[in-house]
């Protein structure tokens, strides 16, 4: 699943894929990029889970190809149990799921890679019901206004705090949380977020039927 953002002719793509092989089955989350102009994907995988003789390997690794109904996928896995070192500096960040409690919502971010990452985008939509979006945090506060309509694009907004505030370190996990004036509506649904890194990686959050940022 994704979401294509047409005035920038790209987009953020992730999910969850199933393999089943004769030494056992295995569990990938991806995420990646798309780009209409160039008719190209491209991103990151990691093993979550396996059976048989994935059970314990794990690992990421890169995938890239043409855009289009069949494209080629190229993964080498790596990390202590395959014997191949990972390539240093692979941006590799990795959303968990939405949590609602009153008027904020909560989205955990964790950072895979072997490099700290610095948030730098981020595009929201969400209920209507919720009001203005209010503030936005990782871990501490990073935006604070008045933001109706149901959706908002931080392109061009100078964020809060320090520099560090903006950061996650390796294997580390920050919660970007949004806050409304209102009560949160609980449908993951009817959210649909995707956060642009320095380093070059993103990630979403996105259910069906997804809402589309405008």
């Amino acid at each position: 699943m994704g979401v294509f953002d047409s005035s920038l002719i790209h987009g953020v793509n992730y999910g969850i894929l199933t393999i089943y092989t004769p030494q056992g089955t295995a569990d990938f989350r991806f995420d990646g990029q798309a780009n209409l102009m160039s008719l190209s994907v491209m991103g990151s995988f990691a093993l979550l889970d396996g059976t048989e003789g994935y059970e314990h390997l794990r690992g990421q690794g890169q995938f890239f190809g043409n855009a289009g109904p069949v494209f080629a996928v190229h993964y080498t896995p790596c990390g202590k149990h395959t014997g191949d070192e990972c390539e240093p500096g692979t941006c590799f960040v990795r959303g968990g799921e939405l949590s609602f409690h009153k008027n904020r919502v909560r989205w955990p971010l964790t950072n895979y890679g072997d490099e700290p990452i610095t948030l730098d985008r981020v595009r929201i939509v969400w209920p209507e019901d919720n009001g203005a979006l209010t503030e936005v945090r990782l871990g501490k506060r990073i935006y604070t206004g008045q933001l109706s309509g149901g959706h908002w694009d931080s392109d061009g907004e100078v964020w809060l705090g320090h520099d560090s505030d903006l950061r996650i370190n390796q294997y580390q996990t920050k919660d970007l949380s949004f806050t409304f004036a209102d009560d949160a509506g609980a449908a993951p649904s009817d959210y649909t977020v995707v956060v642009d890194f320095e380093e070059g990686c993103a990630t979403a959050a996105v259910a069906f039927p997804a809402a589309t940022p405008e």
